[in-house]
């Protein structure tokens, strides 16, 4: 599978597009993609980093100096710093030179829009574009907006077309391995706040790091330790350097290696809020966030109002006594012990869920293990999604208060038997759980919304019943599904159960 990934880096846009699409490129890689980077020379740009994974890099010319964005061009024109219909061509250009057709032609450049796709067609089967403004049309088979608002797929109504998959939500935020692997370590986290990270982004031109710095050098928070974490481009190092002098338990941190063990090692993280509220929750890291661009402003609000964050507003409304103020409250929170008391909506899969829209695996691959305790959060999710909501018994949504307790006494009851079933990269797709009573076990089984259509559940079930059965040869199996329910009822006829109807809308499924 050959993919190709239009994106860029500088010091006017940040690194944040490039980094997320490594993070991809990363995830289709481990599903045997070749994967091509097609990048613009632009000063401050981390282009190196693309070969430094070991993707194919093709580099675009610079800036064009007589460039003035147009009326009709997007709002970010500026930021590709010459006109869409220059990339075009010169993508075009460069595309002609690497394969006939790709698999996969990937965009992540507020800078581009349906017009610009619209003359890529003929280089890719199909079109995904990664965005967060929903300020412009596209032409696009798959649209991925991480963040998170409470009617996601509003926003890009008339943008997109009917066809085009709308991926929504920060569970598919695109995080490096690294998070998921460091997220088992964030569940022994004490409950009370001892260390206060600081990261507002590589550049802060604004300098936010050093009014949070300040905020913390009062006498009520002195007894804290201070990791400071900034890029090597940041214009006001030695205006940090003497600040910190100036304060004990105060540690000054450059590009560092080791940034996830910083993020995860804090009890409270002060920052922007763009892809480090991610990786905030990937780790349960509480934050106080202001808003330094645009994009963010909507979802950090949101956020803020469902209560999964503290936002101070934007770096024009704030002040060294406001972050203050909210990081006193903040570890009152955490020394209250009721700061993490919902599931966090991140869990560092994300590359991997979008891979795997990209590049289904096929169903000979899917490994079929137990249920484990760390699973939780996989069962609330689908649980909880819409549609099993519709064809379940009961359609109100189940709290994570009484699924927890309900996780926790299944998990450990001896008649209930549960399994999940994953891709070889680890990631579960679905689940089935048989409940003993009085010689008789009721099936139950889910699969993730973005691998229905499959027939997975064909596979699902048979494995699951053969695995019950082997271990359980005197209990007989049956499955109680709603008519209307079309899927499920055409998943067990396929396996051959024998059916009947002991009520009016119901069918029962059961072994022979």
């Amino acid at each position: 599978m050959n993919i190709l990934i239009r994106t860029d880096s500088s010091l006017k846009m940040g690194s944040g597009h490039l980094m997320r699409c490594l993070t991809l490129a990363d995830g289709l890689t481990e599903k045997g993609a070749d994967i091509h980077f097609i990048c613009r020379n632009l000063q401050g740009n981390l282009n190196y980093l693309v070969q430094e994974r070991g993707y194919h890099l093709h580099l675009l010319p610079g800036p064009k100096d007589n460039f003035e964005p147009q009326a009709d061009d997007t709002i970010h024109a500026s930021w590709l710093e010459v006109s869409w219909q220059d990339d075009l061509n010169e993508t075009k250009g460069v595309s002609c030179f690497i394969t006939k057709k790709f698999n996969w032609l990937i965009i992540d450049s507020y800078a581009l829009d349906y017009r610009w796709e619209n003359g890529m067609r003929i280089f890719s089967d199909r079109i995904m574009v990664i965005d967060d403004m929903a300020d412009r049309k596209h032409n696009c088979d798959l649209l991925l907006d991480q963040n998170y608002f409470s009617a996601p797929e509003k926003r890009y109504d008339n943008l997109v077309s009917d066809n085009c998959l709308r991926v929504l939500g920060p569970q598919y935020a695109l995080l490096r391995p690294e998070f998921r692997r460091a997220r088992e370590f964030s569940k022994i986290k004490g409950s009370s706040a001892t260390r206060i990270l600081i990261y507002f982004g590589g550049n802060d031109h604004d300098n936010l790091t050093g009014m949070a710095l300040d905020s913390l050098s009062c006498p009520e928070l002195e007894h804290l330790c201070i990791d400071v974490v900034v890029g090597p481009h940041n214009p006001h190092i030695m205006d940090l350097q003497e600040q910190i002098n100036c304060r004990s338990k105060t540690r000054l941190h450059v590009q560092p290696k080791g940034f996830v063990e910083l993020l995860l090692r804090a009890d409270l993280c002060i920052g922007a809020g763009g892809t480090t509220t991610w990786e905030r929750f990937c780790l349960n890291t509480p934050g106080v966030v202001i808003t330094t661009a645009l994009n963010q402003e909507a979802f950090n609000s949101e956020l803020d109002e469902a209560g999964f964050l503290c936002c101070l507003g934007t770096k024009e409304d704030v002040s060294v006594q406001k972050i203050k103020a909210a990081a006193l409250d903040e570890i009152l929170k955490l020394d209250n012990k009721d700061y993490l008391s919902y599931p966090t909506l991140v869990d560092g899969l994300g590359a991997l869920r979008i891979a795997e829209i990209l590049l289904p695996s096929s169903k000979d691959t899917l490994i079929f293990r137990l249920t484990v305790m760390s699973d939780m959060e996989f069962y609330f999710s689908w649980v909880n999604d819409p549609i099993a909501r519709k064809y379940a018994f009961s359609h109100e949504n189940i709290s994570w208060e009484n699924h927890k307790a309900w996780f926790e006494k299944k998990i450990n009851s001896s008649s209930t038997a549960m399994w999940i079933i994953e891709t070889a990269q680890g990631l579960p797709v679905g689940q089935i759980r048989f409940d003993i009573q009085d010689s008789i076990a009721e099936i139950d089984y889910s699969l993730d919304p973005y691998v229905r259509g499959r027939r997975w559940a064909n596979t699902l079930l048979t494995k699951g019943i053969n695995a019950f059965t082997s271990k359980y040869k005197q209990i007989l199996v049956q499955a109680r599904v709603k008519n209307k329910n079309h899927p499920s009822c055409a998943a067990f006829k396929r396996i051959a159960l024998a059916e009947e109807k002991p009520a009016e809308g119901v069918t029962l499924f059961h072994l022979t």
